[in-house]
């Protein structure tokens, strides 16, 4: 039933954005920053920070390890490197991610990843009095977690997942799905830098043939595609589609791959 949900959510949000009307604006907002960002034109600047507008024919300067965030007309525009970037240019870029933000925060409906995801820094992590259940290895920790999701216990859903990704017991399959569900916590937060560079790292991705393929294929390629990492996000749509896949998951990444290709 989790899944069921997770999947129509997905599609439902997907078609949104085909049909949903453009909001017009004229100004760019920042709705994320760490480092340094500074607008400047011609001899004039000033410095950005989360909630100021600016408008498009600034140049920005990201530095000290930036990462910023931008919104215009319903897209997400992300700079993940230091530098200096045109505001025209990023709008440009911008124009293919229109709404997959909020496309990710409606299907990532789960706990913040720990950047140390052992079983012992969970326990550590979690108080023990917000979770009554009882992990033993090669318990159902992929449903358990989901159920618990389901129920808004994050600090049990969570403990599962780290659990089933770690457990002997547990299927691969479903050890690399309790792994990406543990990753799209930081989404459900809004821990934006930290979904992408673990989402886009860790090592036990979900494989042709698992169950979360398809969702992870799309909600990487968004995330790629919201930083203009175009290529990237073709690599893995074209892995996915390759193998032939039907369904809502699949009509999902075939619209994405539209908007790279």
């Amino acid at each position: 039933m989790n899944r069921r949900f997770s999947v129509i959510a997905l599609v439902v949000l997907i078609l949104a954005l085909i049909v949903t009307g453009t909001l017009y604006s004229e100004d760019l907002k920042v709705t994320y920053v760490e480092g340094t960002l500074v607008a400047r034109v011609g001899q004039s600047s000033r410095t950005l920070d989360t909630g100021d507008l600016f408008s498009s024919n600034v140049t920005l300067e990201l530095s000290g390890n930036g990462y910023v965030e931008l919104y215009y007309n319903r897209a997400t525009i992300t700079i993940t490197e230091d530098g200096s970037y045109s505001a025209v240019n990023l709008i440009s870029a911008g124009e293919n991610s229109n709404n997959l933000r909020n496309t990710l925060y409606k299907i990532a409906s789960f706990f913040k990843a720990r950047p140390d995801y052992s079983v012992a820094a969970a326990t550590r992590a979690f108080k023990p009095e917000d979770c009554n259940d009882q992990i033993y290895e090669g318990d159902f920790h992929l449903n358990n977690g989901l159920d618990r999701l389901a129920g808004e216990n994050y600090d049990c859903a969570a403990l599962h997942f780290l659990t089933g990704m770690n457990d002997p017991y547990t299927p691969a399959d479903e050890q690399r799905e309790c792994a990406f569900r543990l990753g799209t916590c930081y989404l459900a937060e809004k821990k934006n830098r930290e979904a992408r560079e673990y989402l886009t790292t860790f090592d036990q991705a979900p494989e042709p043939g698992d169950n979360a393929f398809g969702e992870y294929t799309v909600t990487v390629s968004a995330l790629y595609i919201e930083s203009q990492e175009y290529s990237k996000a073709a690599a893995l749509l074209s892995r996915y589609l390759t193998t032939n896949p039907e369904g809502d998951i699949a009509d999902a990444a075939t619209y994405l791959m539209q908007l790279v290709s």
